[in-house]
């Protein structure tokens, strides 16, 4: 049971990584530069993910993780985004979360808790 717990925790910072890496990636495939950048991070301090290219810390059994979003354009926060994750937990389910970005440009979904049960 533990080991499954473990498995679904990877897999949600897994995804979180996936996400930053693939939009970070979707910015860099066009000969100019895109205005708008999307950066998705968690709360986990010091190393939450928030950055291009960066990376959040792992996340343990029972620990609740939530997923942030900033989306700007030309290094200015949008208002009313929608912003989307698409969870997928280890045993091959998904779920959808959306929400829209307010005036600072922020969007932050529901937390997500692993259970030891």
């Amino acid at each position: 049971m533990r080991t499954r717990l473990h498995r679904l925790a990877l897999a949600l910072v897994l995804t979180a990584v996936l996400l930053n890496a693939t939009v970070a990636g979707l910015s860099h495939a066009s000969a100019e530069p895109s205005p708008v950048e999307v950066d998705i991070f968690t709360q986990k301090e010091p190393y939450g993910g928030r950055g291009a290219g960066k990376r959040s810390d792992a996340f343990g059994p029972d620990d609740s993780v939530v997923l942030y979003a900033l989306v700007e354009y030309n290094d200015a926060p949008i208002d009313g985004i929608v912003v989307a994750f698409n969870v997928q937990v280890p045993s091959g389910a998904h779920f959808t979360m959306s929400a829209r970005t307010d005036s600072s440009g922020f969007q932050g979904s529901p937390s997500i808790r692993s259970s030891w049960r």
